[in-house]
């Protein structure tokens, strides 16, 4: 799509559906949750879910390549505990954004 410029981030455009409107060159961002769905902080359920099992499986894959990397003596094993740290953090954020909001404790656990 000519005419549009600008960088947004994923992590912006997550908090939205979006939807382009190719005939006007429009990106139209609308809330997450439906009229009347129940919510969290303008986030459905799904989102609270797929956030969580995002992270989660992060965490987990990240855990693992670090084990490896140690057993074989790889440097990279100090980087690698970083991102696990780093999605470590965004879950502890995310699960205290959900305390604050009242998301059900099961979201939390989504694998």
């Amino acid at each position: 799509m000519s005419g549009i410029g600008g960088l947004l981030g994923m992590s912006f455009f997550s908090n939205f559906r979006m939807e382009i409107n190719r005939a006007k060159s429009e990106l139209i961002l609308r809330p997450m949750a439906e009229p009347g769905e129940q919510a969290w902080d303008g986030k459905p359920a799904l989102w609270w879910k797929l956030k969580f099992k995002q992270y989660n499986k992060r965490i987990k894959e990240y855990k693992i390549q670090v084990a490896q990397a140690v057993a074989l003596g790889n440097p990279r094993s100090q980087t690698m505990t970083q991102v696990v740290r780093f999605y470590e953090k965004l879950h502890k954020y995310l699960a205290l954004r959900g305390s604050l909001f009242g998301v059900p404790k099961n979201f939390k656990l989504a694998k």
